[in-house]
């Protein structure tokens, strides 16, 4: 098994939501001694009287003050986060620390700087930014995928399971994108990975092993059919055996309700999107497949490229 060198951006704050974001990259990735861990903090601005040189002595000590009091919260939320990754089995050597002051949004930062480091994914709780980002009421999710236009991002709630993952197939080229991260990622684990296509072409469910063409009966979409061969490829060529993949065709035309309700059937804690940007907005539509997955997930890791 080649173990290849791997990197990840994880947004910390003081409320400690990453650490399920550890917990998970723990149980997906037994050994570690490859993985590049990048803990990112924002801190919080000071208040507009202290910027610049502030006019008088006292209000001059006043921000010596702050600052020293911000440099020491720093401090112990990043060694509290570096304790608990020490604790899980990450080397401390491949743990970095970036820290920055909040002038845009936590989102915005952070997909700068995962795209300024090259990770192979940003690691971010469902709940991170309720402290830092009030008006988003604790989904990150718009302001995640509206800067991390290079960077995947994996969203993670709860305790996801890692036997199983699901990759989403449909006739786009972000699919692909979606599954040729996914084969990347996924090729040194054990997880067994279900290329899911939905279409209204079935009447069932239906499982097809990799030694089986029977699914092309059942896809009479040539597009479609050249998409999930191509996903096929992507995957056996990207080191994940081919036993431990299945083409699955799901019955339906709600494709977000249908994954999750799979999903949820064959306990796979991954699932992996491939999401376009809707033209000319700056959020993305509520009837997006990628926004309904996002909101209903539950003890799940959501895999986004764009």
């Amino acid at each position: 098994m080649e173990y290849l060198p791997k990197a990840f951006l994880i947004p910390i704050d003081e409320n400690e939501s990453y650490v399920r974001c550890l917990e998970f990259l723990n149980n997906l990735y037994p050994r570690k001694d490859h993985l590049t861990l990048i803990l990112n903090y924002i801190e919080p601005s000071l208040a507009p009287v202290y910027k610049g040189t502030p006019a008088t002595s006292s209000m001059r000590e006043k921000k010596k003050d702050l600052l020293h009091e911000r440099k020491g919260q720093t401090r112990w939320i990043l060694d509290n986060a570096r304790e608990k990754l020490i604790e899980l089995g990450f080397s401390e050597e491949l743990v970095q620390e970036h820290v920055q002051e909040k002038q845009v949004s936590f989102a915005h930062h952070s997909c700068r700087l995962a795209d300024m480091k090259k990770v192979d994914a940003v690691v971010v709780s469902q709940s991170i930014t309720s402290a830092l980002e009030g008006f988003l009421k604790g989904n990150p999710t718009p302001e995640f995928l509206h800067h991390c236009l290079v960077s995947p991002i994996w969203f993670v709630e709860g305790k996801p399971q890692v036997e199983r993952a699901v990759v989403c197939v449909g006739a786009e080229n972000a699919a692909l994108r979606a599954v040729d991260h996914a084969g990347f990622m996924l090729a040194e684990t054990n997880v067994a990975v279900d290329l899911v296509h939905v279409t209204p072409k079935v009447s069932r469910l239906q499982h097809f092993s990799l030694d089986s063409k029977d699914w092309e009966k059942f896809l009479p979409n040539r597009e479609a059919k050249t998409f999930v061969k191509e996903s096929v490829r992507i995957l056996t060529n990207g080191g994940i055996a081919s036993e431990r993949i299945r083409i699955v065709l799901l019955p339906g035309k709600k494709i977000a309700d249908e994954v999750l309700a799979y999903a949820r059937s064959q306990k796979a804690g991954i699932i992996v999107l491939g999401h376009s940007r809707p033209g000319g907005t700056w959020g993305f539509l509520k009837s997006s497949v990628t926004e309904r997955i996002l909101h209903s997930m539950r003890d799940l890791s959501v895999w986004v490229n764009q």
